[in-house]
């Protein structure tokens, strides 16, 4: 497959997944646009960080180092990077600094940000500023659980969700949710309680579209779930009581879990007997894993097949509504058809007495 294939084919894989997604949840009853946003090779929200902080965000996403002037560091910034590639949504963003991208074999590998006011592709330095940089390298595996140690940098990153936060957002309200992935403004418009203690928490992307869903779900085995964005859709996974995003572009994932699944991306090494002794005690983990997330879908098919219900009502009536107005239309033409015939007769009439 072609680059320029393989680039489209992610296009409309990832409007796809979105699409799927909302009908899952059964969003055409609803009066919010469905896709707001089309999907993009590089999609990142960045909502009023300073300089350095996205420029950490985007380093553990990127794999670029950023060497920053230290008097740019607490700049703020509100941005929202839309390419086909990060060279193109770097230049988006640092549109208003003076800075150089540096690439080896066509990999971007070091942005260097100099100067304010500049024209974007000005690489001198602004001499009104300090000259200390600051650098900003990528950490992958800062803290990562050890299953992921053969996955591809960049691909997982660990996130801190606001669940306690999250569970207190009204249906119908929105809430900034902070990921390694971008900030986004989520709707809350469902969620669910399972019969063993757990819970799912539900949303879509407000400023993306409502085909974008989130899908938190969260009990003793800890947070697992979905997010679709334009850019792809990524996994919310708990290993070793640690919560992590993984993206499954680049992972080769399909699925989240809980600690003790066994599904792997490509790695070096196959698991070995000990692994897999050492993974028994995960058992219990796994059951109830397994019970969650088939409560979890059973209790989301239910909520689908009751709104389309719904919906397929709606529609009837709506059809019906459409054939009766449809019906007097028809009358209406004839009443005025009649009318015309009537006014012209009796015109004739008025003649011939004349």
């Amino acid at each position: 497959m072609t680059e320029m294939k393989a680039t489209e084919y992610k296009k409309i894989r990832t409007l796809a997944t979105a699409i799927l997604a909302v009908v899952s949840a059964n969003a055409m009853a609803s009066q919010a646009p469905l896709i707001k946003e089309l999907p993009h090779n590089v999609y990142h929200v960045i909502q009023n960080k300073t300089l350095r902080d996205a420029a950490d965000q985007l380093a553990n996403r990127t794999g670029i180092t950023f060497k920053i002037n230290a008097d740019l560091e607490n700049d703020a910034i509100t941005h929202k990077i839309v390419g086909d590639d990060w060279n193109m949504g770097l230049h988006q963003l640092l549109a208003g600094y003076n800075h150089s991208i540096i690439a080896e074999s066509g990999i971007i590998k070091t942005v260097v940000i100099t100067g304010r006011n500049g024209s974007g592709l000005n690489k001198s330095a602004d001499n009104s500023l300090g000259t200390e940089m600051i650098v900003v390298a990528p950490d992958y595996a800062n803290n990562l659980p050890e299953r992921y140690k053969n996955f591809k940098p960049g691909s997982v990153m660990n996130v801190n969700l606001p669940m306690d936060q999250l569970a207190e957002v009204p249906i119908g309200k929105t809430f900034t949710l902070d990921l390694p992935i971008g900030q986004y403004n989520v709707v809350h418009d469902n969620a669910v309680e399972h019969a063993d203690g757990s819970s799912t928490w539900i949303g879509y992307l407000d400023d993306e579209g409502k085909g974008y869903r989130v899908y938190l779900s969260q009990g003793d085995a800890g947070v697992i779930g979905n997010v679709f964005t334009p850019d792809g859709a990524y996994n919310i996974e708990t290993v070793d009581g640690k919560t992590v995003v993984v993206d499954l572009d680049k992972s080769g994932l399909q699925t989240a879990g809980f600690e003790g699944d066994q599904q792997e991306a490509m790695a070096d090494e196959s698991v070995t007997m000990n692994d897999a002794v050492g993974n028994s005690s995960n058992l219990d983990a796994l059951r109830t894993a397994a019970e969650t997330a088939r409560a979890t879908a059973n209790a989301l098919t239910a909520e689908a097949n009751a709104l389309y219900q719904q919906y397929l009502v709606a529609k009837s009536q709506a059809d019906a509504g459409a054939q009766t107005v449809a019906s007097l239309s028809n009358a209406l033409n004839a009443a005025k058809t009649a009318l015309a015939n009537a006014r012209t007769a009796l015109n004739k009439d008025k003649k011939i007495r004349l």
